[in-house]
C-alpha cells in the first residue's frame, strides 16, 4: 500500500508480507527536474523496507527576487530572476542618461556582472523618463518631477534605447516596458503614447538582441486587468511577448 500527500509532496509506503524487505515506487510531478530519495520504512512485519522514490525538484528560474542593494543581500540566497526596479543605484533612464547625448552605465554594468555571477536573468523595466525630456517635466511622482511622463520627442528615447541596447546586449534578457503604469504617480501619460513606446521599444531592443524578450507594461491588482486590456486592444499585443502583471492588491489573493 502506499499514498500520496498532495499538499507536502511525500510518498509513504506500508509492506504486509512477511518477508517482504524491498519495495520501490515512483510518481511523476509537474515539476522539470527529478531526484531520487532513499528511506527506511517499517512496516507491520517484522522487517525493514528501503524505500526509493524519485521526487521532482523545481528549478531557480521559477523564482524571482527584487533586490534593492545587492551590496547588502544577507543571507545568501538562490534565485532565476531579478529585476532592475529599484534596485540600488542609478539602473534608470533618469539615472543613466543625464542630460542628451550623456550616459553613465557604470553601476548598471556592476549590477548586470553580480547576477552574472550568480546566475540570475534579468529583467530590466524602462520608465523613469528624465525631466530634460520629460512632455510633462513638472509633473509630480515619488521619483522626481517629469518622471511619471512619456517623452516629449520620441528620438530621445530612441537615442535612450538604442544606446542601453547596444550596452547590454545579450546580458538582459528580459525588458520590461513600464513599471505600474495603471497608477498615475508612477504614468501620467496616456495609453495610446505607451503603444508607440511599445513600438519603438520592441523594434529598437530586438535590432540589437533578437533573442530578447519583451514584457508589457506590469499593471497591478485592482485596476490593472482593465488597463492591460485596454492597452493589448490598442496594439500593444502586437508588441510583447509576454504579459507582466503585479498581482498584489490585498491580503487576499484572491481578490485579484
Amino acid at each position: 500500500r502506499y499514498w500520496r500527500d498532495w499538499s507536502s509532496d511525500v510518498c509513504s509506503s506500508d509492506l504486509f508480507a512477511t518477508g517482504q524487505t524491498t519495495a520501490t515506487f515512483s510518481y511523476t510531478g509537474v515539476a522539470v527536474g527529478e531526484s531520487t530519495l532513499s528511506a527506511s520504512a517499517t512496516g507491520y512485519s517484522t522487517a525493514n523496507a528501503q524505500v526509493t522514490a524519485v521526487i521532482p525538484t523545481i528549478p531557480a528560474s521559477f523564482f524571482g527576487l527584487s533586490v534593492l542593494n545587492f551590496g547588502n543581500l544577507k543571507p545568501s540566497m538562490s534565485f532565476g530572476t531579478t529585476r532592475s526596479w529599484d534596485a540600488y543605484p542609478d539602473l534608470d533612464w533618469s539615472d543613466v542618461n543625464p542630460s542628451p547625448g550623456v550616459y553613465n552605465f557604470t553601476q548598471l554594468d556592476q549590477f548586470i556582472a553580480i547576477n552574472e555571477t550568480r546566475g540570475a536573468d534579468i529583467i530590466y523595466t524602462l520608465g523613469r523618463t528624465p525631466q530634460w525630456a520629460s512632455s510633462q517635466p513638472y509633473a509630480p511622482g515619488p521619483y522626481g518631477p517629469g518622471q511619471c511622463a512619456p517623452p516629449a520627442n520620441m528620438t530621445d528615447y530612441d537615442n535612450y534605447l538604442a544606446a542601453i541596447a547596444t550596452h547590454v546586449a545579450g546580458k538582459v534578457k528580459y525588458w520590461e516596458l513600464w513599471n505600474e503604469p495603471d497608477s498615475t504617480a508612477m504614468y501620467c501619460g496616456d495609453i495610446a503614447t505607451m503603444v508607440t513606446m511599445a513600438q519603438h521599444a520592441a523594434r529598437i531592443i530586438k535590432k540589437f538582441d533578437p533573442t530578447a524578450q519583451i514584457l508589457s507594461p506590469a499593471a497591478t491588482g485592482g485596476p490593472g486587468p482593465a488597463w492591460l486590456a485596454s492597452f493589448l486592444a490598442a496594439g500593444g499585443s502586437e508588441y510583447v511577448d509576454i504579459i507582466a502583471f503585479h498581482g498584489y492588491w490585498s491580503a487576499n489573493a484572491e481578490d485579484v
